[in-house]
């Protein structure tokens, strides 16, 4: 499937990796590794948490924009199913919608539909928010809040809702309006 995601051009891993380990990390080590290898260009940067967490939510937001254009529903979009490279990672229970169908649950014990095709967007800014909460001690809460909200707001309605649009009109060869 990652092949299949990566020929539409939508950001994935083609690699399947397993990491484990016996030794406690604390948060705050995670967090300044993942700006080390994933931002290096906030290394030193004061609000290196803010700014790795605005980047986070606006490559979130481009991806589920992406999902969402060609009619892909993840299916179990857990926090531990997320990226902050912006990347679609574990395929577990997913589709490609054959029909236009917005409530579509593609995993059968989401009886709920909190992983529905449409929910996708909203449960994406619920995974964001829990990242907020952990990086939450290393900077103001207020800020990394701010900084989601704004983002979010920013993201879902321009950048995310221009991307789905401009998708769906390239599908139905018509021009952007």
């Amino acid at each position: 499937m990652s092949e299949a995601i990566h020929g539409l051009h939508i950001p994935t891993t083609r690699d399947l990796g397993i990491i484990g380990s016996t030794q406690q990390i604390r948060r705050e080590a995670l967090a300044d590794y993942s700006i080390k290898e994933s931002f290096p260009h906030l290394v030193g940067d004061k609000d290196a948490y803010i700014k790795m967490f605005a980047e986070v939510v606006e490559t979130t937001a481009i991806m589920i924009a992406k999902w969402m254009g060609v009619g892909f529903n993840h299916g179990v979009m857990n926090t531990d199913n997320m990226s902050i490279a912006g990347l679609t990672i574990d395929y577990g229970p997913y589709a490609f919608l054959d029909a236009y169908d917005f409530d579509y649950i593609c995993n059968h014990t989401d009886q709920g539909g909190r992983y529905s095709f449409g929910n996708q967007p909203q449960i994406g800014h619920w995974n964001l928010s829990m990242l907020m909460n952990a990086l939450s001690p290393h900077s103001s809460k207020n800020l990394l809040k701010r900084g989601l909200i704004s983002t979010i707001q920013d993201s879902n309605t321009k950048q995310e809702a221009q991307k789905r649009d401009s998708k769906l009109c390239k599908k139905l060869t018509l021009s952007m309006f």
